[in-house]
């Protein structure tokens, strides 16, 4: 079955002290995006488009990969611009919305990223009878990154840098 072998030396490749060593240094890269975008008025839009973008590159690179190392490092990227979205999307929810739908806005987040990881891996097992199919796995997973990408572009700026400059006048 094509895609077999690709997918036996993943998983034995993969144990933890190579993840650790994948996941350590990809700390810098992950966390300057933030810091630096964080002076800028629309910090969110920026950080969420930079991290779709990372994410889209992260996925064709994976889709594209000819061996293990192009595969890791399109997963390093990826696993970057997952951790950066996801730490920035709570915190937004939790700045913009009314005290009283916090809480719902939060569970609705929640329940959308595990509905997607859900669907991600019906559409996974759609392809894996596929030859090459798990290319097209990971390539499709660009697809809600655009979206994101996209939608940001209609969201309003960081509600607190919004809260100092009306204070300020």
């Amino acid at each position: 079955m094509p895609g077999t072998e690709l997918r036996a030396l993943i998983m034995r490749s993969f144990d933890r002290p190579t993840t650790l060593v994948l996941v350590l240094p990809s700390l810098p890269f992950s966390s300057f995006p933030s810091f630096s975008f964080s002076f800028l008025p629309t910090n969110t839009q920026l950080l969420e488009q930079y991290s779709s973008a990372k994410f889209v590159a992260g996925a064709v690179v994976m889709a594209t990969s000819h061996n293990w190392a192009v595969l890791a490092a399109g997963r390093f990227i990826v696993g970057m611009a997952v951790g950066a979205a996801s730490s920035v999307v709570p915190v937004f929810i939790t700045e913009a919305a009314p005290p009283h739908l916090r809480g719902t806005l939060t569970v609705i987040n929640v329940v959308c990223v595990s509905s997607g990881q859900c669907l991600a891996s019906v559409v996974d097992a759609l392809f894996s009878r596929v030859p090459q199919g798990w290319r097209y796995m990971f390539g499709i997973s660009a697809v809600p990154a655009v979206c994101q990408f996209i939608g940001m572009l209609f969201l309003p700026g960081w509600p607190e840098k919004k809260k100092k400059k009306t204070k300020r006048k």
